[in-house]
């Protein structure tokens, strides 16, 4: 659990006991309040219910912010889906307009033809990104209504 104990700035060998014993909070850092060294320190005791509950809202709205984030990019990538279906489409009514037999049109055609293969390519990569964003997304959900369901049950 999160404790935090103050020093005289000359006490080094009793901030020194104390990172001995304990380790520095995760992701805190000693700072300096009314002239006193304060360090915040795990101390391997369980939490209680009220900070395991402030755990769990804390892991809730982290996910809830990151599906918000996935969500914005399926966005992006659908309309990037939608660009490349319509470039394919022009391309391919192109290739079915009547052709004339002379050489350029039918180089003409196989560059067409490169083109729409390039495009389709990066069509089914976009595609598998959107299946694999869609899972993140699902999983997010299903972090945030299991954090919803152990905060209910911690309040009862």
């Amino acid at each position: 659990m999160l404790q935090v104990k103050s020093f005289k700035f000359s006490d080094d060998q009793g901030i020194n006991d104390l990172l001995s014993k304990f380790r520095l909070a995760e992701g805190a850092s000693i700072f300096v309040s009314n002239s006193e060294i304060v360090v915040p320190f795990e101390d391997g005791l369980e939490m209680n219910v009220d900070q395991k509950r402030i755990a769990i809202l804390e892991e809730k709205n982290k996910a809830m912010l990151s599906m918000d984030i996935l969500t914005r990019g399926q966005m992006v990538t659908m309309k990037k889906v939608r660009g490349l279906e319509e470039q394919i489409n022009a391309l391919k009514a192109n290739l079915a307009e009547p052709a004339s037999t002379t050489k350029d049109t039918y180089d003409s055609k196989k560059e067409i033809e490169a083109d729409i293969k390039r495009l389709e390519a990066n069509l089914t990569q976009l595609q598998n990104a959107v299946i694999q964003t869609q899972a993140e997304i699902t999983h997010q959900n299903l972090v945030v209504e299991t954090c919803k369901e152990l905060v209910e049950s911690l309040i009862k």
